[in-house]
């Protein structure tokens, strides 16, 4: 998924005359609004149904509001940054310096909320394993993706689908010697 592709959709939208045009320019012109919404919120406070906002995301390539609200949270944070000004070429030295401080609070940001604990429980059942099966969550195919890429970079035996079917099977034919994980944006997919 690229977030930049996607952001400008959103754009493109809320500028046309298509009929999604009025749910893209309020989330547009009320970002840091609606990255606290739930999708009621949303489609309240822009008269449609929520079916109409479930599938104005899968237009954009989602797979629902979950998986948005991550894509606008890393964008807000990571791309558009906290404090960047996109001014003139001659500032670049303040650009770079100001993304460098929003790379840098990211990832301070992340080791902050992660539990080492559970990390190096996750490392140790890495060890011990010869298969890892991937089992993908609603909205979470590309995360899963990537994990799956990296995992197999590192040499590990890696079954990955996202078709549910597939993934029972998997499961079904998973041994004590295997580590099965599950990956979900919202936590209540499984």
């Amino acid at each position: 998924m690229e977030i930049n592709k996607i952001i400008s959709q959103i754009k493109e939208l809320a500028t046309s005359t298509h009929n999604y045009a009025l749910l893209a320019n309020y989330i547009i012109t009320n970002t840091q609004k609606v990255i606290t919404f739930r999708i009621n919120d949303l489609a309240n406070k822009t008269y449609v149904s929520t079916s109409t906002v479930s599938r104005f995301f899968k237009l954009l390539g989602l797979g629902g509001y979950n998986e948005f609200q991550h894509v606008l949270k890393y964008y807000l944070h990571n791309i558009a940054g906290d404090y960047i000004s996109h001014s003139s070429p001659d500032n670049k030295g303040d650009y770079i310096k100001t993304l460098y401080e929003n790379t840098t609070k990211s990832l301070q940001d992340t080791h902050n909320i992660i539990d080492t604990k559970k990390i190096e429980q996750v490392s140790l059942y890495l060890t011990k394993t010869q298969e890892v099966i991937l089992i993908v969550g609603q909205g979470t195919y590309d995360a899963c993706l990537d994990l799956a890429e990296k995992l197999i970079r590192l040499g590990f035996n890696v079954k990955f689908s996202n078709n549910a079917y597939i993934q029972n099977t998997y499961c079904k034919l998973s041994s004590k010697n295997s580590l099965v994980i599950a990956v979900s944006y919202s936590g209540i997919n499984f």
